[in-house]
């Protein structure tokens, strides 16, 4: 269970859960995370608290022009500051999971079998990266290459910020997506050209590496595009 302690750890969970600011999928993020076992009266306590919070969230966001880093310094102190909870949940947002609530290493699910009785399967846990050999990094890591997320550049940047890496923090907003093509060509045996080449050395085995920038962008908006993509 992440912390839900200050203004920040809020914010982020309100943007990674909702695009829109939706306090409903607010609510519901955290009645997840805190358990369902409220009543009915401190439902809706918590759902006028996470409306609330989503307008106040909202308006500082719209004011920085949905800049991070114009964000995080008009409302350094407001982020910082510590979650002023309902006393309904107050007790539950922070404490610690119990044992039933931590995730296991290996999980048991039922599944079907031709038999009449109903067997279990043991899943084999997922392996730390670091443990991993070359192909496996390579192959988890490729997984990632193309995602995109506002979302983890903000956790990212507050992060580094926290950790006084203000000036990397800084920039995370503006990094930019190159895209490019690279390939490979030859001419093995084939036709040879009238270049002077020193030695027993001739053109007719030129191995050649090629990389074309295709187009840059900045997450939706295209700011260049190749106008001849061909090598």
């Amino acid at each position: 269970m992440e912390s839900l302690i200050t203004n920040l750890d809020l914010f982020v969970l309100l943007k990674s859960e909702s695009t829109s600011f939706n306090h409903e999928v607010l609510f519901s993020a955290v009645v997840s995370r805190i358990g369902n076992n409220l009543s009915a009266e401190d439902r809706v306590t918590l759902k006028e608290f996470c409306r609330i919070f989503t307008r106040a969230a909202l308006q500082r966001w719209q004011k920085s022009n949905r800049f991070l880093d114009r964000f995080r310094r008009l409302y350094e102190n407001w982020l910082q500051a510590n979650m002023d909870w309902p006393s309904c949940v107050q007790s539950l947002v922070n404490q610690q999971p119990t044992v039933d609530e931590i995730p296991r290493a290996h999980s048991v699910s039922q599944e079907p079998s031709t038999s009449s009785s109903v067997g279990t399967m043991t899943k084999k846990s997922r392996k730390l990266f670091e443990d991993l050999g070359s192909i496996q990094k390579k192959r988890r890591s490729d997984d990632l290459i193309g995602k995109d997320s506002s979302e983890l550049a903000y956790t990212a940047a507050a992060r580094l910020e926290k950790e006084g890496h203000e000036d990397i923090a800084s920039v995370i907003e503006y990094i930019l997506k190159l895209i490019s093509k690279w390939g490979f060509d030859g001419a093995s045996n084939q036709s040879r050209y009238k270049q002077k080449i020193e030695g027993e050395q001739d053109d007719s085995s030129i191995f050649m590496t090629s990389l074309v920038p295709l187009k840059l962008t900045d997450g939706d908006n295209t700011l260049w595009n190749n106008p001849k993509p061909k090598p």
